[in-house]
C-alpha cells in the first residue's frame, strides 16, 4: 500500500491524493482557510499537543511543534493534533519544573507587603495585603503555566508567553481575610509534568480599610516625631 509523504501511513489508493494521504491534505487545506476540522475530539489545548513517536512532520521555526497536523486513527474521522510536539526537540521530559515561594518567607512577619522581621515562633504572619512572588524553573521542555491558590481555590493563572525556561510570576493577595489560610503554587511545564509547593501562613487584612487605619496610625505618630 502506498504511504502519506507527509504523516508516513500507509493507505489504499482510493485514501490518496497525488502522494498526500486525504487526511493531511484536508489539514493543508484548512491552513489555507478552509475548515474542514470535523473531529469532536481534542488532542491539544490550543498550544501545545502530544508526542507521537510516528510523527514524521519537522519543526521548521524551531518553538518544539511540529508544523503539519498529526492525523489521529481512524483516519476518516478527521480528528488531528493541531500542535503536535517533535522528538528533536522537546525529548521525553519527565522531569517537573522547580517552584520556589520567593515571598513571603517562612516565618517572617509582613506588614502591608513590606517584610519585618523573623517571629519567634517561626510562623508566617501577614498583616494586611501581600503580594505572593514565585520563581519557576524548567530546563528540558520549559514552563508553560503557573496557578496561585489559597485554600485550593485558584486565584490567578499565569501563561508563559514564550519557550522559557526560567521566569518568576506574581499575585497580589489583597482581598479579606483572617485567621489560617494555605498558599499554594502549581506550575506545569511544556510536556506536562507537575509540581507544587505550599505555605502555611496566618493573617489579618480587613482590606480595604486595614491599609487605611495603619498608614493613618503611621501618620500620627511621624506628627509627633516631627
Amino acid at each position: 500500500m502506498p504511504k502519506c509523504k507527509i504523516c508516513g501511513q500507509e493507505y489504499s489508493p482510493e485514501e490518496m491524493v497525488g502522494e498526500i494521504c486525504i487526511n493531511c491534505a484536508s489539514a493543508m487545506l484548512q491552513k489555507d482557510g478552509i475548515n474542514l476540522r470535523l473531529g469532536k475530539n481534542h488532542w491539544d489545548n490550543g498550544t501545545i499537543g502530544n508526542y507521537w513517536d510516528d510523527y514524521r512532520g519537522q519543526d521548521t521555526d524551531g518553538d518544539g511543534i511540529g508544523e503539519i497536523w498529526y492525523p489521529i486513527p481512524p483516519y476518516l474521522t478527521f480528528n488531528f493534533d493541531y500542535h503536535p510536539i517533535v522528538k528533536e526537540t522537546t525529548p521525553y521530559d519527565t522531569n517537573p519544573p522547580e517552584v520556589i515561594i520567593d515571598k513571603p518567607h517562612k516565618g517572617y512577619l509582613y506588614v502591608l507587603n513590606s517584610e519585618i522581621w523573623p517571629t519567634s515562633s517561626g510562623k508566617t504572619k501577614i498583616i494586611g495585603d501581600i503580594s505572593i512572588e514565585v520563581t519557576v524553573r524548567d530546563n528540558e521542555s520549559g514552563i508553560y503555566n503557573v496557578t496561585f491558590y489559597i485554600d485550593n481555590k485558584p486565584r490567578r493563572i499565569e501563561f508563559a508567553s514564550d519557550i522559557d525556561y526560567f521566569g518568576q510570576f506574581s499575585y497580589t493577595w489583597d482581598e479579606t481575610a483572617f485567621g489560617k489560610h494555605e498558599i499554594k503554587v502549581v506550575a506545569y511545564d511544556r510536556t506536562f509534568n507537575v509540581n507544587s509547593t505550599e505555605l502555611t501562613v496566618f493573617i489579618i487584612n480587613f482590606h480595604p480599610h486595614l491599609r487605611e487605619f495603619i498608614e493613618f496610625i503611621r501618620d500620627i505618630f511621624t506628627a509627633k516625631e516631627t
